[in-house]
């Protein structure tokens, strides 16, 4: 299976650079372009697409939406509780400069390792229902980073910056998840 997984376009917390978990906020005008922009991009690079997969949250939803559009999907877009952005708990909605130099997990917080499981379980059971096919996800940074820092720690941690609209191409075969390109982080 092919696995393109996309980062939503930008949101005002993320303008205001604060922690965006589960809270839920729209698409700003330039996180309409930005996925646009990334449907143009991915449209070039990715002639074909089976089936649109989106996180629940109203961004992630709003960018697979306006992606899956430029296949002529546009209102076709499956979500899966799979693909939400990492838990951040009582950090939600705070100002990531006063939080990542945290190293406390507080309760509610979503570890590494239980936000890798969660998302690693929904890529396996996307495989499973769409073997040799293409799948586009719209999700987020850390839903992403949670494959990449498993499969290619030495390229990727939590802390690498994946921009709004970022696309990655991934490869999920009966061996697992391999990450095959970086189609747009600028």
């Amino acid at each position: 299976m092919k696995l393109i997984m996309i980062r939503h376009g930008q949101t005002q917390i993320n303008r205001n650079h604060m922690v965006q978990g589960r809270s839920n906020f729209p698409l700003t005008d330039q996180g309409i372009k930005e996925a646009i922009n990334s449907g143009d991009i991915l449209k070039k690079n990715v002639k074909h697409v089976d089936v649109f997969i989106s996180s629940p949250s109203m961004r992630a939803l709003q960018t697979s939406q306006i992606i899956s559009g430029k296949y002529n999907h546009p209102n076709f877009v499956i979500t899966d509780e799979h693909f939400y952005e990492r838990d951040f708990g009582p950090y939600d909605g705070r100002l990531i400069e006063d939080v990542f130099p945290i190293k406390v997990e507080l309760p509610g917080y979503e570890t590494d390792s239980e936000i890798q499981n969660r998302v690693h379980t929904g890529v396996m059971n996307l495989y499973k229902k769409y073997k040799g096919k293409t799948v586009v996800i719209g999700c987020h940074s850390h839903t992403i980073k949670s494959i990449l820092s498993v499969i290619e720690p030495d390229l990727f941690t939590y802390r690498t910056l994946l921009v709004n609209g970022a696309i990655v191409e991934l490869k999920v075969d009966d061996e697992g998840i391999k990450y095959v390109q970086m189609i747009y982080n600028n």
